[in-house]
Order: structure tokens, then sequence, then C-alpha cells
């Protein structure tokens, strides 16, 4: 298959598997999924190993791993039923740069520490969860990247505390438009080795965010 069919394939599996995602056509999910996941590789140049938190139905890291042969993607996600399709569509995709992890974001944080060149993320948590979420298994000098909406800047506030204590700095921000949806990509920079003690427990990042 060629690279625009594996995206098709993957777009009509996942289309499939309506318990994996909440979009109300195909062409939403073309275009507020796959196109969306697309939109970070004219902005920021992803390379190296990069770790997908809580992909759920593959959006955006088996996205991109199908675009980006070159660079391993890790997909960690809690639910069994993600794991499962997502290890499917490996197979059938036939696709050597991409694995998948059942597990706790928290867990594996614990265990794979200054690994990943890059930490992505889109419609999981608000920034300062994520962050404790992204920290750990990031290299020093790596980067998060974290698809946001209208409220980043108000979330980015909100995150201050915990960029702080977990030795992240705000690195930039891309801005674009997906119809007439505003979306940005916030990047965030990892300067220090992450201090002991974080990531917390899992289920306490949600519950007590720093």
């Amino acid at each position: 298959m060629s690279q625009e069919e594996q995206l098709e394939y993957f777009a009509s599996q996942l289309w499939l598997a309506d318990y994996l995602h909440g979009y109300r056509s195909t062409e939403d999910l073309w275009t507020l999924g796959v196109e969306d996941s697309l939109a970070v590789l004219n902005r920021v140049q992803l390379s190296g190993k990069v770790l997908d938190i809580g992909p759920g139905g593959g959006l955006p890291g088996m996205v991109l791993a199908i675009v980006l042969k070159n660079v391993h993607f890790t997909l960690v996600d809690s639910s069994q039923k993600s794991c499962k399709f997502l290890t499917q569509m490996v197979a059938s995709l036939s696709l050597t740069n991409v694995e998948i992890v059942h597990g706790r974001i928290e867990d594996f944080g614990k265990k794979y520490r200054e690994e990943f060149d890059f930490a992505i993320s889109r419609a999981v948590a608000e920034i300062r969860i994520l962050a404790e979420y992204a920290v750990a298994p990031l290299k020093v000098g790596g980067h998060a990247v974290f698809w946001k909406g209208p409220s980043w800047e108000e979330e980015m506030r909100s995150a201050q505390n915990a960029l702080e204590k977990l030795k992240l700095t705000f690195k930039e921000h891309h801005d674009y438009l997906l119809g007439d949806r505003s979306r940005t990509l916030v990047v965030l920079r990892k300067e220090s080795s992450t201090p002991p003690g974080f990531p917390r427990k899992a289920g306490i990042p949600e519950k007590r965010p720093l």
C-alpha cells in the first residue's frame, strides 16, 4: 500500500471501531482526526524516538508513524481495547516503527526515564497534567508537543507551577485552522533531569494537578 492508501485504510478501520472515537461522520474523522494529527509535520520536526501519550484509536501517533517511517513511535494507552486495535493496525499495515504498550503512563514514566526525544499527546488532558505524564520519559533537551484548542493560553497560565516543578519551559506555539476551528500546537522543552518523585502514582496527576 502507498502512504495515502495506508492512511485511508487506517481511517476506515478506525471509523468501524466506533468505541474508540466520537466522530459523527467519516469526513469529520478525516479532517478533525487525521488531518489534525498531520498538522504537526509542517511545524515541528519530529525525529528519533517519539512517545504518544493516550493515543486512543491512534491519533496522532499511528497516523504520524505511517508518514514518518524513519521515526520510532511508542504508543502508551491504559485501554486494552485501544491497544488491541492499535496492535491489529500495526500488523495490517506492516509498520516496523511502532510499539504498542498497554499500561498507565505514570507507571511507564517510572520505568522509562530520559529515553525519548519527543512526547506528544492530543485530546487527553490539560497541559499541567500532560506535563507530568510527559516529563520523565523525555531526554533533557527533549520536547513535549500538545494539540490544543482556543483555551491553550488559559491552560498555560494554570500550568506555570507544574512547569517550574517539572523543569519544563514553554518554547513556542503554532496556530492553525481546521475548517473554522482554531487549533494550537504547544511545544515545551525539558531543561534538566526530572526531580525524584515524578511522575506521582497513577491517577494522582489527574486528581491533584500540580
